[in-house]
């Protein structure tokens, strides 16, 4: 469905999650303030979340002198054909997105279809250095020098942001002591996941820029993902209940989060899996200086900082008691991140794998 403005996505302050000596009781307050607000969509925008405007303008600033390397360069640090480690430089037409439940549709051409999706960007995923499964793939430094210093401090900060976060949505669900231990303990840990993104400029027909996507609709899988980006926009959040899209407008002093299947198992369906999409810009008057004399509309570049919080490989996802005692029932089978995250793997890589297997 196409976006809409009657919707909206709601804000809050985490500053009493990000600054030192806030009393509990305002931390309280911002943590049910939180689970209400994540509750209806599974995305909000954060304010108050503590990185430095100086460490994101430096983030933005590498992410396009990555991206401008020549390919030759890039290719230097490449994504394995296979998926693990998940780390390195990606090139366009890599992955594919796709939403929950999309792997188990029996129509053929239903899955035929998610497979040609066409995928229009690049991208670079930077983890810790101390998770020896999923190691990192570096360039080397005459390459791009003060990259894997830089990123790694990039890196951390969002991880720091993104146990506040974490916090607050614990703290929201009303648990014991012991069941919020257990969640903490299960985003302990060599966790979380760096992306830089490129979405490359495209020419676009001017008649079909309304439908024309940049990344299908999908939800991720990690617990959470936070989403800095450029003043290109094109991010969208559904709206689960009129299934409409939501402009996610770029904002210098917020970042977004999204709610992803890992959280939503986690909480028994409490805060829901966002689905969410990049759409190319909308067609207003003063974008006809960009279309051409063959009708072709110049859709600009997008960059994009993200991290996606993610649970350690064997822990077991699963809703706390007290969760299934209050809604009655458990939503979900217990699962590890290991299996769930394989199984969703191989649909974003499989077509690349195979492709690899036929030219080797």
């Amino acid at each position: 469905m196409t976006a809409t403005e009657s919707a909206h996505i709601p804000v809050i302050d985490l500053s009493a999650f990000t600054t030192k000596g806030t009393d509990f009781a305002a931390r309280q307050q911002i943590a049910k303030e939180a689970a209400e607000k994540c509750s209806i969509n599974g995305c909000l925008a954060i304010t108050g979340h503590g990185v430095p405007p100086e460490l994101l303008a430096e983030a933005f600033d590498l992410t396009r002198r990555l991206f401008d390397l020549p390919k030759e360069d890039k290719m230097k640090a490449p994504h394995p054909a296979g998926m693990v480690p998940h780390r390195g430089y990606s090139a366009p037409g890599k992955e594919r997105a796709f939403q929950k439940g999309d792997h188990d549709q029996s129509d053929a051409q239903r899955q035929e279809m998610l497979r040609m999706t066409q995928d229009w960007k690049e991208s670079y995923e930077v983890g810790d250095d101390a998770n020896k499964k999923d190691y990192n793939i570096w360039l080397p430094d005459s390459t791009l020098p003060g990259f894997r210093a830089r990123s790694t401090e990039i890196f951390n900060a969002l991880r720091e942001l993104s146990f506040a976060v974490l916090e607050a949505l614990i703290m929201g669900m009303n648990l014991t002591e012991k069941e919020s231990e257990v969640i903490t303990r299960v985003h302990e840990g060599p966790v979380g996941q760096l992306r830089l993104l490129h979405y490359l400029p495209l020419d676009v027909d001017h008649q079909v820029i309304e439908e024309a996507k940049r990344l299908p609709a999908h939800t991720d899988w990690s617990s959470f993902t936070l989403s800095f980006q450029d003043a290109t926009g094109g991010l969208e959040f559904q709206d689960r209940h009129s299934g409409s899209f939501m402009p996610v407008i770029p904002r210098s002093d917020a970042v977004y989060l999204n709610v992803g299947d890992m959280m939503e198992r986690i909480s028994n369906g409490l805060y829901p899996g966002c689905t969410h999409r990049v759409v190319l810009p909308k067609v207003r008057a003063s974008i006809d200086a960009t279309v051409r004399e063959n009708g072709i509309v110049k859709a600009p570049a997008r960059y994009s900082v993200i991290f996606f919080l993610t649970v350690s490989d064997e822990a077991i996802v699963e809703p706390p008691s007290s969760l299934v005692q209050r809604d009655g029932m458990a939503r979900y089978e217990p699962t590890t991140y290991k299996d769930y995250a394989e199984e969703r793997m191989k649909w974003h890589y499989e077509d690349y794998e195979q492709k690899g297997k036929e030219s080797g």
